[in-house]
């Protein structure tokens, strides 16, 4: 299962997370779809908020996993965000019970 957390402080978006994968074995097809779906979602994302509207960003990466702690959050980071927590949830709804999303403030 992956799961998705977005990060909130105050009124921004501050960042997100997604780990883990949605194949339940290494013949779940649907899995290594919705684990592409997903990957391609969240680089994409990272990618715009750190090279496309040139904010500093904590970014990591791994197998299975990619954080994004933005240092100062905008209105147009808020609004990527937004699209990825749009599309995230489009994919909860489509693929059920491949992926959890979660909201949290930062601690």
């Amino acid at each position: 299962m992956t799961r998705f957390v977005l990060y909130t402080e105050k009124e921004h978006f501050k960042g997100f997370e997604a780990t883990g994968h949605s194949t339940n074995n290494e013949n779940d097809n649907l899995g290594k779809l919705v684990c592409s779906a997903v990957s391609s979602a969240v680089i994409m994302a990272a990618n715009t908020i750190t090279d496309v509207l040139n904010l500093k960003a904590d970014v990591s990466v791994g197998d299975g996993f990619l954080k994004v702690i933005i240092d100062n959050p905008t209105e147009k980071s808020d609004l990527i965000i937004k699209g990825l927590q749009l599309h995230m949830n489009e994919l909860k709804n489509e693929y059920v019970g491949k992926i959890e999303i979660y909201n949290g403030g930062l601690h």
